[in-house]
């Protein structure tokens, strides 16, 4: 079934054994609601954090973990906080409210293999956000930028997976931003700072090599300072003239390099990784 939260109220919920489950069915507030768990939250049907129509804030506020392994709706001028988000299913963040911004903040947002968050930016006054202090994505996500609102950071981005930033209206209006590092883009698109990490995961899929890809669409720039971290995983050692395009843009849309390569040297120091940056105006970054 379904239970709706009345507009306007705030609701306190301490679970019995310290986790909110939804099992099945969904859970819908109102405008300006806020519900707060004082514990976990397990949701295997749908969540909506909604506000449409109203002036007034809606919250939702996990002081544990959040684990989804159905559908979280935050819509429009919504703000979802929680200790931890694990994301096994589908998280789809809208914003677009003529009242206010869209939130989602975190210790450590982690999506895994096969799930997706989806971040929609169409309104043009206020922003959409993802703040974490760590992003780790082996699933993939997707940032639609219609006005330039929409924005992913975290200091520190694990990426084993895939990420899409699609800028539909750009340059007619600004690209959307995932900005890694702490500190402020000096431009849209993907921008890492000098404090920021890129951990780069290479597993073994099937018994083939993946590596993550983060994908800067339609000419919005890649900008690149501070550290990339190779991290080969379950015991995989690629062999000589393997590589991997780990950063795709527009040619000659990459500036920049990073400051620090960890792990470019493996195998006991007997092999290398080669990074090269725009070869050819190719726009891509390859290891």
């Amino acid at each position: 079934g379904t239970v709706y939260l009345l507009n306007g109220k705030t609701f306190d919920i301490t679970p019995n054994g310290g986790t909110l489950a939804i099992n099945s069915g969904s859970l819908q507030t109102g405008y300006g609601t806020n519900v707060n768990v004082h514990g976990d939250l397990t949701n295997a049907g749908s969540v909506y954090v909604n506000n449409y129509f109203n002036g007034a804030q809606s919250n939702l506020t996990v002081d544990g973990t959040l684990t989804n392994n159905g559908n979280l709706y935050p819509y429009y001028f919504t703000t979802v906080t929680a200790g931890n988000i694990v994301n096994n299913g589908y998280i789809q963040q809208m914003g677009g409210s003529s009242y206010g911004p869209n939130t989602i903040q975190t210790a450590t947002l982690t999506n895994n293999a096969g799930a997706t968050v989806y971040q929609y930016d169409e309104n043009p006054s206020f922003a959409t956000t993802i703040t974490a202090t760590n992003i780790v994505n082996n699933g993939t996500m997707n940032q639609y930028g219609y006005y330039g609102n929409g924005l992913i950071q975290t200091p520190t981005l694990d990426n084993g997976g895939t990420i899409n930033q699609y800028n539909y209206n750009y340059p007619s209006y600004s690209a959307d931003l995932i900005l890694v590092g702490t500190g402020t883009a000096g431009a849209q698109g993907y921008y890492q700072l000098a404090n920021g990490t890129l951990n780069e995961h290479i597993n073994l899929v099937g018994g083939n090599p993946v590596a993550g890809v983060i994908n800067i669409m339609n000419g919005a720039p890649i900008t690149l300072a501070g550290t990339l971290d190779i991290l080969l995983q379950n015991g995989y050692i690629p062999t000589p003239g393997t590589s991997f395009d780990i950063l795709v843009g527009t040619t000659g849309q990459i500036f920049g390099s990073f400051s620090t390569v960890l792990n470019d040297v493996f195998d006991g120091g007997s092999r290398y990784w080669l990074i090269t940056y725009d070869a050819s105006n190719s726009g891509f970054v390859e290891i």
